[in-house]
């Protein structure tokens, strides 16, 4: 797949049908706003800013560290639900 500029996107646009310039036309606006930043509540803000401290002070877990802490949570929760 090759990309496609501006520039030939307008050549080959006399050539086009109606509904090729229609998908063409929907295509560039949907993709127009992934770029728009987000609109975070001071909420949303903060907890961003404490995970960022979080992992530049290495206050994070690995995917190994991550999956033996969750299989002792899972094994402490399942003998506490036996009789």
């Amino acid at each position: 797949m090759t990309t496609i500029t501006p520039a030939r996107i307008i050549e080959l646009w006399p050539t086009l049908s109606p509904e090729a310039r229609q998908r063409i036309a929907e295509i560039a606006e949907s993709d127009s706003g992934k770029d728009v930043p987000f609109d975070l509540s001071v909420e949303e803000q903060q907890l961003l800013a404490r995970a960022r401290d979080d992992f530049k002070h290495g206050r994070a877990l690995d995917t190994d560290d991550y999956h033996a802490e969750m299989s002792a949570f899972m094994q402490r929760l399942a003998t506490q639900s036996t009789p």
